[in-house]
């Protein structure tokens, strides 16, 4: 199992490299058979710790694979515009999760690095696609977004 995650790993790391150099040549779509099929919540919110829990739901018959990438967007007016992040303290990592079909994953966004969280509506940012799919080639990374207030 831990051989799979980080042959996982590398794998993400080598897409993320590989997509950089060509995302002009693939434009990125959502995929039809994820509309309306996987979705994103916030079920807590630990203002001391800044963080935040978030669960994945996922009724499709497809597996997903997602990372620990993620945007904050503060609503300013009538636009969301995005929360920068510090660049202190960060270390690069790239795991995988799987999303199983027809399941939920729940995990920690933590918001430390966040560089200002005032009073306000918030959401969350995050990138999905099938397991099934090659991301760069197909171009079918699928978007959820969930809302919260801060």
């Amino acid at each position: 199992m831990k051989k799979l995650a980080i042959s996982v790993a590398i794998t993400l790391l080598l897409l993320t490299i590989f997509v950089g150099c060509i995302s002009e040549s693939y434009p990125l779509r959502a995929h039809p058979s994820l509309e309306n099929a996987v979705g994103m919540a916030v079920t807590d919110i630990d203002r001391d710790m800044l963080q935040l829990t978030v669960i994945i739901l996922n009724i499709s018959e497809y597996e997903l694979i997602t990372g620990l990438g993620f945007t904050v967007e503060v609503l300013s007016g009538r636009n969301w515009r995005q929360v920068p992040f510090s660049n202190t303290g960060g270390v690069f990592q790239m795991p995988a999760y799987y999303v199983p079909s027809n399941g939920t994953i729940d995990f920690t966004k933590d918001l430390r690095r966040v560089e200002t969280l005032t009073r306000g509506r918030y959401r969350i940012r995050k990138d999905v696609f099938r397991a099934i799919d090659t991301p760069i080639r197909e171009g079918v990374i699928h978007e959820i977004v969930a809302e919260f207030r801060w």
